[in-house]
């Protein structure tokens, strides 16, 4: 990636930290340190096994893919390196430090292509689901009406984007990874990629739950779980850091309907942060130890 590129990328996760000045600026912060001091350590700590668990269950979706596109590591060996993407995608604009995967695949003997396009499918499952609980969620949220708006958009962007890009960027790489998908992209592979993601998203809704209530925000699950999509759809912006400050000011408008005061909203994206960032100081270790 060009240097100018790389530094706008970067400039742009300013963005977010200005946004997370400006609400610590606005909300009071002896309260947000109370609600921090007071919040409940042994769910807090829980959390991090949900967490651990999410990460390992992606970790396996990824063993799978990069063993059907012909490679074949260790469990330890996927394990570590989807550690070590996660660990570079906590500092790294818009989780491209996910990317790296495909550099140490690579490094391994696989063609770039090949590495890449598992990446592609990585995040596909990803992607595939996350649009589906979006969905939900604004349905639940917000009504019938609005659901169908969004669906209406999401459609509309997708034509917009085949439209402008078929002809130049989407037709190249549909070129570039035809034979790949034609090869690695089974339907048994499809049906495995999507149940194991929708496992990962029982560990998040978990593991995010128990942050919530760590700081005494009892609603509903489903009706948590539907913030939480949004809030979370919301944090991988690439204008934030880790989600600090986008995902606040979602926790802050999606909560307030339901009386969750600001300063409890921001020390639960607090804590989600922390909890983000404390995880990934393994694949950090595991990054320095490994060069």
């Amino acid at each position: 990636m060009p240097p100018n590129k790389k530094l706008w990328l970067h400039l742009l996760k300013l963005i977010g930290v200005g946004l997370f000045v400006w609400i610590i600026r606005e909300i009071d912060l002896a309260r947000l340190l109370e609600e921090i001091r007071k919040a409940d350590l042994t769910l807090f700590t829980l959390s991090f096994i949900t967490g651990f668990i999410a990460i390992f269950v992606k970790a396996v979706r990824w063993h799978i893919i990069v063993k059907k596109a012909g490679l074949s590591p260790s469990m330890w060996e996927s394990w570590k390196l989807y550690n070590i993407g996660f660990a570079l995608a906590v500092i790294t604009p818009a989780k491209l430090g996910e990317l790296g995967r495909a550099a140490y695949l690579k490094k391994d003997g696989m063609n770039g292509i090949t590495a890449i396009g598992i990446n592609i499918i990585d995040r596909l499952a990803d992607v595939v689901t996350t649009l589906s609980f979006i969905l939900a969620a604004i349905w639940l949220l917000f009504g019938f009406s609005i659901f169908l708006y969004a669906l209406l958009a999401l459609v509309v962007i997708s034509i917009l984007i085949f439209v402008i890009f078929k002809k130049t960027i989407l037709s190249k790489a549909i070129n570039y990874f035809l034979p790949f998908v034609k090869h690695v992209l089974t339907s048994s592979l499809i049906i495995k990629a999507l149940g194991i993601t929708f496992i990962y998203w029982i560990a998040f809704f978990t593991w995010a739950i128990l942050i919530a209530q760590s700081v005494g925000i009892d609603i509903p699950i489903i009706t948590i779980g539907a913030i939480l999509t949004i809030a979370s759809s919301i944090a991988v912006l690439p204008i934030a850091p880790s989600g600090l400050g986008t995902r606040d000011a979602a926790l802050i408008a999606l909560l307030a309907p339901f009386g969750i005061q600001s300063e409890q909203a921001v020390a639960m994206a607090l804590l989600m942060f922390a909890s983000i960032v404390i995880s990934s100081l393994y694949g950090a270790g595991l990054w320095v130890t490994s060069k």
